[in-house]
């Protein structure tokens, strides 16, 4: 019997629902911070339901329609691709080499073809699973986290407070953010590299053995703003969290509050939020994003390479298979500028005249989180591609040269953080209300970077340092300020913190305690993540013992002094005073353009990377040079076959408009200059 035409519907149907539809539905419905972070309006999220599980396989199931033999061979070429996607998708689990899991998944899907051709009984599966779309809808909008926007009317905001002493209060959430990052091999803090911590801790009380109760922004931020630890199970918006500083202060406080991948604040609190954009933009941007999400989950590694990275920022879309992270804001954050958020606040204090209530300045900022690409003036460098070369999948590979060069970037864009923060304290002291006003500053994770570590953002026992410490400062009126207090201070003791300070009992239970109390008895705490969680004891070995191992590479803590093992210092001198030959190898320069029109305003291609060609595989340790000035030193790495190199140079050696790049060898003794071509 041949196929009727409902039967080369149907299998289409089912195929598509089943390799391309389910997959990127149960990713998105599973992290419902994707529309979190874009403050994507309920519509949104069924819009994308309705056209993933629905239009999409209908239209492709369209195409079986057509008339005679070319809808046959349609559907057949249909089905094969289908079915060796979805083979695909379940052969990968099992990692074997890709050839053989993608040689496999063709011959799956040819074999499927051939079956529902010839066999009667393969189109009558099809045909009773036609359903399957409304199947995959249904689950993604009623047992999903996403579909729980949707569904939820809006829990009642708890109870507000009633503070006896109201101050003005200031919350910085910076993101990704080690507190080893800010101190020496002793624990000290860099002062001289970070001097508005050091100023905002000589004013207040700084907490070095401070650490996060979750690894994830998602879990962190609610467990900062309610004091209590998130359940895995629980989405980061209002609904699921009806107690929060932000309603505890609704009736005291005007609200200023930018938040990125989480939605706290109710609406009825804040109501001053920011309307999403017009319906034809949202469509645009969600199409991007959903479209990249899908090419890194669907497609084999290969094909993926040109695609703007979205591994390792928050969310772990939890198929078994891989860990694919497609939190929005990372993909808004390539679009929008994440300086914006910190500029804004120190804006919004000095341009605040209301006199009635005190302001509750909230901000989640997205630095000093990758992709690194900020300088410490606040002026950014083009990155060629996002990915930092080193990086392997979630984690890092095996060169520590590359890995000391991912935390010279890491640190200094966390000079522009301290820079930023600096903002908001003069913003606060030109107001006149410096002295009267409730300061945290605080990081939500922090990030491993490290040769061989299997996962950047995962908490583990060998990751307790990077990830789970962080950096705390509270600053209180009528508290004495220098204070350095090595309690082992929580995530969730914020919430106690500004309850205390401003005197008022909270109408629910909470988890932490003042940290101007007397300190909790935690002989070992807990970090909490998606897939994973560490224990560990109550003092700050981990974080020195990662402050030490970067000290090796910045002795002083200075980014720039950042050159490889047993290489000379030749930053500062000229080249044509130091070459006195050329190599027979020549480089070749990423992005010329970029170097042949410099405004010096607020885009500077401070990083320098590119290719040596003929040079052999073998390390050469390099100097960098911009008009003549040697700015850094550095080596080469491979690159599958090729031998490539990448440095940062200080901005002040760049002048407007064309910019000269040169190359030195540095071997034996000798200095030879690198042609380029």
């Amino acid at each position: 019997m041949r196929a009727r035409p409902f039967d080369r519907f149907a299998v289409i149907v089912v195929l598509a629902s089943m390799a391309v539809a389910w997959p990127v539905l149960e990713l998105l419905g599973n992290n419902a911070e994707f529309y979190l972070a874009r403050s994507a309006p309920k519509v949104d999220v069924v819009a994308v339901g309705v056209v993933l599980a629905i239009i999409l396989p209908l239209g492709l199931a369209m195409l079986g329609l057509l008339p005679g033999r070319i809808g046959m061979v349609v559907t057949l070429g249909l089905v094969t691709i289908l079915g060796a996607s979805l083979a695909f998708l379940f052969l990968r689990r099992l990692e074997w080499p890709e050839w053989l899991t993608i040689g496999l998944s063709v011959v799956g899907g040819g074999s499927l073809a051939w079956a529902f051709r010839r066999y009667e009984g393969a189109r009558m599966v099809f045909r009773y699973l036609s359903p399957v779309p409304l199947l995959m809808l249904g689950l993604y909008l009623f047992a999903s986290p996403s579909g729980g926007l949707v569904l939820d009317s809006g829990a009642a905001p708890g109870a507000a407070a009633q503070p006896t002493h109201p101050l003005p209060l200031v919350m910085i959430v910076f993101d990704e953010f080690p507190g080893a990052s800010l101190v020496d091999a002793e624990g000290n803090l860099r002062a001289d590299h970070f001097p508005n911590f050091a100023r905002l801790a000589a004013d207040g009380t700084w907490f070095p053995n401070a650490v996060t109760v979750m690894d994830h922004t998602e879990y962190s931020i609610p467990a900062m703003l309610t004091g209590v630890t998130p359940k895995l199970s629980q989405t980061p918006y209002a609904g699921q969290y009806p107690n929060s500083l932000f309603t505890l202060l609704a009736d005291s406080h005007q609200m200023d509050v930018q938040e990125t991948t989480t939605e706290l604040c109710p609406y009825s609190v804040c109501t001053n939020r920011i309307p999403p954009p017009p319906a034809g933009n949202r469509a645009e941007a969600l199409f991007h994003d959903i479209s990249v999400i899908s090419g890194h989950a669907l497609l084999p590694k290969f094909l993926t390479e040109d695609l703007p990275q979205i591994s390792g920022s928050w969310g772990n879309f939890g198929a078994a298979s891989a860990d694919y992270n497609a939190i929005a804001e990372f993909n808004e954050a390539r679009k929008t500028d994440v300086r914006l958020k910190l500029e804004t606040l120190a804006d919004h204090i000095a341009g605040d005249q209301d006199t009635s209530k005190p302001a509750f300045h909230f901000a989640h900022a997205l630095v000093p989180h990758h992709p690194w690409q900020i300088l410490p003036d606040g002026r950014k460098y083009p990155l060629a591609q996002e990915a930092a070369p080193g990086s392997k999948g979630t984690g890092w590979g095996p060169d520590a040269w590359l890995t000391a060069q991912a935390m010279q970037r890491h640190y200094l864009q966390a000079q522009y953080a301290d820079a930023a923060l600096g903002k908001v304290l003069d913003a606060l002291e030109d107001s006149g209300i410096y002295d009267d006003t409730m300061i945290i500053a605080l990081a939500d994770h922090g990030i491993a970077v490290y040769p061989n570590v299997p996962h950047q953002r995962r908490i583990t026992q060998d990751t307790v340092g990077e990830i789970a410490f962080i950096p705390l400062f509270v600053k209180a009126p009528g508290h004495e300020g220098g204070i350095i207090d090595h309690r082992r201070a929580l995530t969730v003791d914020l919430v106690p913190t500004v309850a205390d300070v401003m005197g008022f009992d909270l109408p629910y239970e909470v988890e932490g305690t003042s940290l101007f109390g007397p300190a909790a008895d935690r002989p070992e705490t807990t970090t909490v993540g998606n897939d994973s969680s560490a224990t560990y004891v109550g003092d700050e070995a981990p974080k020195l013992a990662v402050a030490r191992r970067l000290a090796r590479w910045f002795p002083t803590g200075d980014p720039w002094e950042l050159r490889p093992p047993g290489a000379p210092d030749l930053t500062g001198q000229q080249v044509t005073a130091l070459a006195t030959d050329q190599t027979n190898f020549y480089f070749l320069l990423d992005q010329p353009q970029w170097y042949e029109q410099v405004d010096l305003a607020d885009m500077i291609p401070a990083r320098i990377t590119g290719k040596l060609i003929g040079a052999g595989s073998e390390e050469k340790v390099l100097g960098v040079a911009v008009n003549g000035v040697i700015g850094s030193m550095t080596r080469t790495f491979l690159d599958g076959d090729e031998t490539e190199f990448q440095a940062l140079l200080p901005p002040d050696l760049y002048r407007r408009g064309e910019n000269e790049v040169e190359l030195v060898w540095v071997h034996d003794g000798e200095v030879d200059q690198v042609p380029r071509r």
